[in-house]
């Protein structure tokens, strides 16, 4: 239900239609609308640091990368930390914990995400020099660029996770992808507590994602790198054996 409202507020917040009062009231309710709200800033803010370093290397080809690798790493930093925030509330959790131990997971995603960035300026900087037009060029790296947006949700699953209590309930939605790898493909509709899924090491998107990698009746799994699943909070039935099954499609136990 939330996955879907969301969909539909992010359509409407994207292409500037008013979303009716007693909707948006739901909205808010449910904390969609924050969610959805900060995901579209991130995007936006990802897209527009992009745009200007294309402007830059097509104007001064040998354009400098620090200022583009500064400005993209603090919106990362920056969106990110946000990202754990919301899905700490999805829990109503306010507070980081104590001992540090959440901001040390989160501090430590953005350090893996900041490692990339060198290759990604350079890939840019490839597409920028050959393309033949600025809007080419975007159109050219942004592909790359739905990856480094994509981490946001997956920040945001693996706060939920961790924040929510032993006996909190979780179900695998499948994404809008047209065609899905057979791991997600069996974990969709799987209802299991938090703890489960945690024990089995399987959760949406997370590239490169363990989890989602190898091969299970002859197709290959996507690896978290074309996943656009979900992992969401429901008071659905428990699917039975649930714990069971994940650990078959994981690939350490018997259906």
């Amino acid at each position: 239900m939330n996955e879907a409202l969301g969909k539909a507020y992010e359509y409407c917040l994207t292409n500037r239609i008013p979303v009716p009062t007693d909707l948006k009231a739901d909205l808010l309710k449910l904390g969609v609308i924050d969610c959805v709200k900060a995901l579209h800033e991130y995007d936006n803010a990802l897209h527009r640091i992009v745009s200007i370093y294309i402007g830059d290397l097509r104007t001064k080809p040998l354009h400098e990368i620090g200022p583009f690798a500064v400005d993209f790493a603090n919106a990362i930093e920056t969106g990110l930390n946000e990202a754990w925030r919301l899905g700490m509330r999805e829990n109503d959790v306010s507070e980081m914990d104590e001992d540090g131990e959440m901001q040390e997971i989160v501090d430590g995603i953005v350090a893996s995400e900041r490692e990339h960035i060198p290759d990604f300026a350079e890939y840019i900087t490839t597409v920028a020099l050959n393309a033949e037009t600025m809007g080419e060029a975007i159109t050219g790296v942004e592909g790359r660029l739905q990856m480094w947006i994509g981490r946001y949700n997956d920040v945001l699953t693996q706060a939920i996770i961790y924040t929510a209590e032993e006996k909190s309930k979780m179900v695998w939605l499948l994404g809008a992808t047209e065609q899905h790898c057979p791991f997600c493909r069996d974990l969709n509709g799987i209802v299991a507590y938090a703890r489960e899924w945690d024990e089995a090491g399987l959760q949406p998107r997370n590239p490169p994602n363990p989890g989602l990698t190898g091969e299970r009746d002859g197709e290959k799994g996507c690896g978290g790198w074309r996943c656009d699943c979900t992992l969401v909070p429901t008071t659905e039935k428990k699917t039975r054996n649930a714990l069971q099954r994940l650990l078959a499609i994981a690939g350490r136990g018997v259906e």
